[in-house]
C-alpha cells in the first residue's frame, strides 16, 4: 500500500499542475478578455468542442506526470549508485557492474597499442564479452585458454588462473 501512496504523491503534483493550467486558460480568457478574444476563441473552438479536449489534456498530463516521476526516480538511483562506487578502484582487482570479479597483478601498460598485460589473473566469474573496470580505465579482455595455468577451489567456487592476459583499453571510467 505504501508503494501506491508513493506513486500517487510522485505524480499528483505534475498532473495537477497541467490540469489546472488547462482549466485556468479557459477561465482566464473569459474573465480578463471577455469581449474580443473570447469571442474569437469561441468562434474557433466553441465550448461544446472544448469540453471533449479536457479528457485528452488530462491523459497527456497523466503521461507527463508519470514520465517526470520516473525520471526523478531514475536520476536518484543513478546518483546513489555513483555515490556507492569508490572514486578510485583497488589496483589489484577487476570489476564488472560494481562487483570485484578478479584478482590481478600490476599490469604492463603499452600506451602505443592501448593495452594492459596482466602477468596473473585469478577469477571466478569474469565475463570477457562485457566491459571491465580496472583502476580508472574501462577495458575488454580476452581469456585465452592457452594462457590458463590452473584452477583452485574456494567456498565461492572454482578460481581459474591465467598468465599473460592482454586487455584492450576502451577509455576512462
Amino acid at each position: 500500500m505504501s508503494r501506491l501512496v508513493d506513486y500517487a504523491t510522485a505524480i499528483v503534483s505534475y498532473w495537477q499542475f497541467w490540469i489546472a493550467v488547462a482549466f485556468w486558460i479557459e477561465r482566464a480568457l473569459e474573465r480578463y478578455l471577455p469581449t474580443s478574444t473570447t469571442k474569437k476563441f469561441n468562434e474557433l473552438l466553441p465550448a461544446a468542442r472544448r469540453r471533449p479536449l479536457f479528457p485528452w489534456i488530462a491523459a497527456f498530463a497523466f503521461c507527463y506526470a508519470n514520465f517526470r516521476a520516473w525520471d526523478i526516480e531514475r536520476s536518484a538511483k543513478e546518483t546513489a549508485i555513483a555515490g556507492s562506487r569508490p572514486a578510485r578502484l583497488n589496483p589489484s582487482k577487476l570489476y564488472q557492474d560494481g562487483f570485484e570479479i578478479a584478482d590481478v597483478d600490476e599490469p604492463k601498460i603499452d600506451a602505443g597499442n592501448q593495452t594492459l598485460t596482466f602477468p596473473r589473473l585469478s577469477t571466478i566469474r569474469l565475463d570477457p564479452n562485457r566491459e571491465i573496470e580496472y583502476s580508472n580505465w574501462k577495458i575488454l579482455c580476452t581469456l585465452d585458454e592457452k594462457k590458463w595455468t590452473g584452477t583452485s577451489g574456494t567456498p565461492q567456487g572454482p578460481v581459474r588462473q591465467y598468465a599473460g592476459i592482454i586487455c584492450k583499453i576502451q577509455g576512462h571510467r
